[in-house]
């Protein structure tokens, strides 16, 4: 079955709150201890709910261009979600996720178009990340190990060339 199959509906409040973008569309859903988490077109959500009535209290989201891996934790009921800026993220998923976390790695793979690694010595590395937005553009994303200084000249200069070779695999003006 694709993960564009049809996803349970969500209640009005939580699309509202959600602030989906003009052709977001949601994906797979799953209903978690105080609110909703779900995969859209373009965004991971999560909605948290407040009192009975079921009204929105928090509203967080993150575009697949800016999440580096998610991995489920099945005995947690959560998807630990790192972000290229090196943040990390608890994602509840629920008792019963259905397609959530497999949504959520095919909507994170299909936004990456091709990957440099570059080694920087010890055992490290600092990736060069041709990226795909929900609007068809391609960026450029540089993220590193722990423990690697992007500004080190060396490092810095290998960086540079392994973009420069994206750039020109993929076409992608300087």
């Amino acid at each position: 079955m694709s993960v564009f199959a049809r996803a349970p509906r969500l209640p009005e409040p939580v699309v509202r709150a959600a602030s989906l973008e003009p052709g977001e569309r949601v994906l797979a859903v799953s209903r978690v201890e105080g609110g909703w988490t779900f995969a859209t077109t373009h965004r991971l959500h999560v909605v948290t709910t407040l009192g009975a009535d079921g009204a929105p209290d928090t509203a967080r989201a993150v575009r697949w261009v800016d999440v580096r891996t998610a991995t489920t934790v099945p005995e947690e009921r959560l998807l630990d979600v790192r972000l290229v800026d090196g943040a990390r993220w608890a994602v509840p998923v629920g008792h019963r996720p259905r397609r959530l976390p497999e949504t959520v790695r095919e909507r994170v793979q299909n936004s990456v178009v091709q990957t440099y690694s570059v080694d920087v010595g010890r055992g490290r590395s600092v990736h060069v990340v041709a990226r795909r937005t929900p609007e068809e553009q391609v960026s450029l994303q540089v993220s590193a190990d722990r423990g690697v200084d992007l500004s080190e000249p060396e490092v810095a200069t290998s960086v540079a060339r392994a973009r420069d070779a994206l750039r020109r695999e993929l076409g992608l003006p300087d």
